[in-house]
């Protein structure tokens, strides 16, 4: 999935997967939600990463299951 959001800076790329990460803790959001994601991604064979020139910029949700790249 792609969107024209605020975007992602690169040192949170790997962070915003963490459980109870979220990079606005004001935000309504629990911030289990992608690393619910992570985790049914990893269980099928997966992997799942963010792709964002950063603020502004928006982001690309990406992911493998079973070795096939996918983009959601």
């Amino acid at each position: 999935m792609q969107d024209n959001g605020i975007g992602i800076d690169e040192k949170y790329h790997r962070v915003i997967f963490g459980l109870f990460n979220k990079l606005d803790a004001n935000s309504g959001w629990t911030g289990i939600g992608l690393a619910l994601v992570k985790r049914i991604i990893e269980v099928h064979g997966g992997k799942v990463w963010v792709e964002s020139e950063g603020e502004g910029k928006g982001s690309r949700f990406c992911f493998t299951v079973g070795g096939q790249p996918n983009s959601i």
